[in-house]
């Protein structure tokens, strides 16, 4: 009996097999499943503005399909609130060439529909103060300074935090040191660089490019190398505004009211803070004759007042 049962069991395995084995073979193969199509990815076509052409026009355009109006306002314009129409062709792109343009630096905003705006396919920008604006420099002998060259050496531009007595706070200010003052021992005259209403301690170096300008006026023999510092003109501030939150106390104050920037304070935190600063952590030559200042503007205006109440 026990016999039989194993026998029928080993016959009912063996049939088992061979019809699944039938089946597995005759059942056809199943095709892979294609994989899901992705969309092609396309790098945006790259819009060149502004482009500087061989006859030094210059040509702005700007995708905008939506866009009814949109106009450009620059510094080779004249006129106070001078501006020029871009055209729109039937793909949305707006476009104006204007020039020739002289060999100079030029900033410059779009407005689109009423608001303005920077190029944003140009990622040169500059601010001054809380105005940015997009710019190009066509070349020429008359800018050829702006330019950074590969064969000219170059100094470097320090970020240096002050603690200043006659203002209370923490003040920053930009020094350029020329190329070779790292590692020498050669001692330099000082250039102290004031900006005008509206700047602060970034804007010469920002809009100003002087960097740019002392290391190619050296590198020509036309400048001897000297430090040249950068202040904030601005007594209500620690630094920019773009870089440094107003502190909480002169929050408030933080407008461009002329009583703030005129009234003294600067002027006496320059000459009791700034100078005894630079003249303790840099290598200077001392002395009125290796020591000089001047300023844009406001800056003048702190010039005039500095220098004639320091004559010595």
């Amino acid at each position: 009996m026990k016999h039989s049962i194993k026998s029928l069991f080993v016959t009912f395995v063996t049939i088992s097999s061979l019809i699944a084995v039938t089946a597995t073979a005759q059942e056809p193969a199943r095709p892979a499943a294609a994989p899901a199509a992705r969309p092609a990815f396309r790098m945006p076509s790259r819009i060149i503005s502004p482009e500087i052409l061989p006859d030094k026009s210059v040509t702005f355009r700007v995708t905008a399909k939506d866009a009814s109006k949109i106009t450009v306002s620059g510094e080779w314009q004249t006129g106070f609130g001078a501006s020029q129409e871009l055209v729109k062709n039937d793909t949305g792109l707006f476009s104006l060439t204007v020039g020739p343009l002289a060999p100079e630096l030029y900033g410059y905003t779009f407005t689109v529909d009423g608001v303005g705006t920077i190029d944003a396919n140009n990622v040169q920008v500059r601010r001054d103060g809380s105005r940015y604006q997009s710019f190009f420099i066509v070349p020429g002998p008359e800018s050829d300074l702006y330019f950074h060259k590969n064969d000219v050496p170059h100094g470097n531009v320090l970020k240096v935090w002050y603690k200043s007595s006659v203002l209370g706070m923490d003040r920053r200010v930009y020094v350029y040191t020329p190329a070779g003052y790292e590692g020498g021992t050669e001692k330099y005259p000082v250039f102290y660089l004031l900006h005008g209403a509206g700047g602060d301690e970034d804007a010469w170096t920002n809009m100003g490019r002087a960097a740019q300008i002392m290391d190619n006026l050296i590198a020509r023999g036309k400048a001897k190398p000297m430090i040249v510092v950068m202040t904030n003109g601005n007594a209500n501030q620690s630094g920019a505004q773009n870089d440094v939150p107003p502190l909480p106390a002169v929050q408030g104050e933080q407008g461009m009211a002329a009583y703030q920037r005129l009234a003294g304070k600067f002027e006496e935190h320059l000459v009791k803070d700034v100078v005894p600063f630079i003249e303790k952590n840099y290598r200077t030559l001392t002395g009125r004759d290796t020591r000089a200042i001047a300023g844009l503007s406001m800056g003048g205006m702190h010039t005039q007042t500095i220098t004639n109440n320091n004559p010595g």
